[in-house]
């Protein structure tokens, strides 16, 4: 359906930018050097939605460097893809419990658990990210992939024009890097 596809392709497109934007640029670097090559593949398979293929490149990438956060991240939206929701809430779950409610996991949380049909807890994850927005910052991307998960597609596409906003901010030379520093 239209909204699905939407969320797929602002889902693989958005998850560097919004790692960077919530803080996540030393998980970002790991991720970067350990899965440079495979990654890639993994990612360009993701993108043409060769789930299965990108699977075991994910899988490959886990087993020679289990520390790598973001093979366990697109692992788990792979798993969702393919409609293998207990597998990507799963590895979700790992990676919060592993490096506490980043914001980034969180709200692929709530979209997992969303698609899932699981609305009540798309809307804990959600009030989670509301809870960690009034300690530091949150990207709208997140509460973008969030909101799609609760099924709440016009909240959803404010956050979507938010993050384009504050995208466009970060091109400008008047943007302050502060809001994005964690105490």
């Amino acid at each position: 359906t239209a909204p699905e596809s939407v969320t797929r392709y602002w889902m693989s497109l958005g998850v560097s930018i919004s790692m960077q934007g919530m803080g996540m640029a030393p998980i970002l670097r790991q991720a970067t050097m350990a899965i440079c090559h495979s990654g890639r593949r993994g990612i360009t398979l993701h993108i043409e939605r060769r789930y299965e293929e990108a699977q075991a490149v994910y899988r490959h990438i886990i087993e020679s460097e289990t520390s790598v956060s973001a093979a366990h991240y697109y692992l788990a939206l792979t798993f969702e893809q393919r409609g293998q929701f207990a597998e990507a809430i799963s590895h979700l779950q790992l990676l919060i419990d592993s490096a506490g409610p980043v914001s980034l996991y969180l709200s692929g949380l709530a979209h997992v658990y969303g698609s899932a049909g699981r609305i009540a807890d798309a809307e804990a994850a959600v009030e989670q990210l509301n809870v960690q927005a009034k300690q530091r910052y949150v990207t709208p991307y997140a509460f973008f992939m969030a909101w799609l998960g609760v099924g709440q597609h016009e909240v959803a596409l404010e956050s979507l024009e938010a993050a384009f906003e504050e995208r466009n901010a970060l091109q400008s030379t008047e943007f302050s890097f502060s809001r994005f520093l964690v105490p």
